[in-house]
């Protein structure tokens, strides 16, 4: 059968069956509806944005249990996963039930609403995250993900963002109270100064209705004091207590692969974000190499998403971010090669590309040092994460080196 005949037989079938399943979703969200209106008992809250809701989501979901039952879902943040969610919540089973809101593409937003009803919203930032989705434009993305605190009732509460202008410009639409996060002045919970030199983790100090405290997390790079902030901030203005949550904080490990932690061959550290990688959000990551303390640093890109225009030069910039910060660099996938010239030149000897991500790992699995810390970066496609995860590892990998290939 030819390719031609193969893309009419499916068109075909998405014609016959899309507006089945479309009636279908759309039954699922209106029953599911129709059940969180009877959950009268439960402070339901949204957390949607770009990067960072997920680690918000389960921290306040976590502060929240030092209050009553709670639901927190993550990961799964899809209309049809929110619905699921709300169909499991018995009455007066949870008293709090927070779920995580994609904005993926036009109108994401407004079908986990539908079924979600929060009376309490929180965004965290804006990001170049699916862009293609919205032609391009990050207005368009804020005007998304804006939808879930401008629907809120008169009596909600949302939490904005005041360090990022697009989440800050939300607060003219909201009918409901509104707090804010971050190093702006006026900022309800604002973040007074933060450092996370590895090998120590994330700690800071905020102020908070004239006190000042510090905060002690687990987490690598200060750009994750942001998502803290965003469930704190939440959980204080529900009556959580300030010590209990404080002591969540410190002992709550990084998600995996959202920079986790752990330990490499010869007493090395890997630290794993090979979820998604976003361009936009990368500089961000980085800055943690920065202030570590480490005899060597190494980082690894798998594949860059969500940029606009030639991908060669955002490849190339990826790698002069991360040069600036890391004493070598490699690039692997299936666009390894876009840096092939910054490798056979200016940046030959520290940056590295090859296509298999396998041998990139066995190569360091053998060539890593004491102490060395080895930042993984990559979007899902690369699939670094199951070749990562110990199972996966070879045994016995070759001890050859890599070098920068033609």
């Amino acid at each position: 059968m030819s390719r031609q005949d193969r893309n009419f037989i499916k068109t075909a079938l998405r014609a016959t069956m899309d507006p089945f399943y479309d009636a279908k979703r759309w039954t699922r969200r209106r029953v599911a509806g129709m059940w969180r209106r009877r959950l009268a008992g439960t402070v339901f809250i949204g957390i949607t944005g770009s990067h960072g809701k997920t680690t918000a989501t389960r921290l306040l979901g976590q502060f929240l249990e030092t209050l009553g039952p709670t639901h927190a879902g993550s990961y799964q943040n899809t209309s049809k996963a929110v619905a699921r969610g709300v169909f499991r919540t018995k009455r007066q089973r949870q008293s709090y039930f927070v779920q995580e809101v994609s904005g993926h593409r036009p109108g994401a937003v407004d079908q986990s609403v539908d079924v979600l009803q929060p009376t309490v919203g929180i965004v965290t930032a804006v990001g170049g995250d699916h862009r293609k989705q919205f032609g391009g434009s990050w207005e368009a993305i804020a005007a998304e993900k804006a939808k879930l605190v401008h629907r809120l009732p008169a009596d909600g509460l949302a939490v904005l963002n005041a360090d990022d202008p697009l989440v800050a410009a939300m607060a003219a639409g909201c009918r409901c109270r509104v707090v804010t996060y971050g190093r702006a002045d006026g900022a309800d919970l604002r973040l007074l100064k933060a450092t996370s030199a590895w090998p120590n983790r994330l700690t800071f100090e905020v102020a908070y209705r004239g006190e000042q405290f510090t905060v002690t997390s687990r987490l690598v790079g200060v750009q994750w004091a942001l998502s803290i902030q965003a469930a704190l901030l939440t959980a204080l203005e529900l009556g959580a207590s300030r010590s209990k949550c404080l002591d969540v904080v410190a002992s709550f490990e990084p998600l995996f692969n959202r920079m986790s932690v752990h330990p490499a061959p010869n007493d090395a550290w890997y630290i794993l974000d090979a979820d998604k990688a976003s361009f936009f959000g990368i500089e961000a990551c980085l800055q943690f190499l920065e202030e570590a303390s480490a005899p060597r640093k190494t980082v690894i890109f798998g594949l860059i998403s969500d940029y606009p225009g030639d991908a060669r030069s955002y490849y190339s910039k990826a790698a002069r971010l991360a040069l600036a910060r890391a004493d070598r660099v490699y690039f692997t996938g299936p666009h390894a090669a876009r840096v092939r010239r910054l490798a056979k030149g200016e940046f030959a000897g520290r940056l590295f590309f090859e296509e298999d991500s396998a041998k990139v790992l066995e190569h360091l699995f053998c060539d890593s040092v004491k102490d060395e810390v080895i930042y993984i970066k990559a979007s899902k496609s690369t699939e670094l994460q199951p070749l990562f995860v110990q199972k996966h590892q070879p045994s016995a990998p070759p001890g050859a080196a890599l070098a920068s290939k033609p």
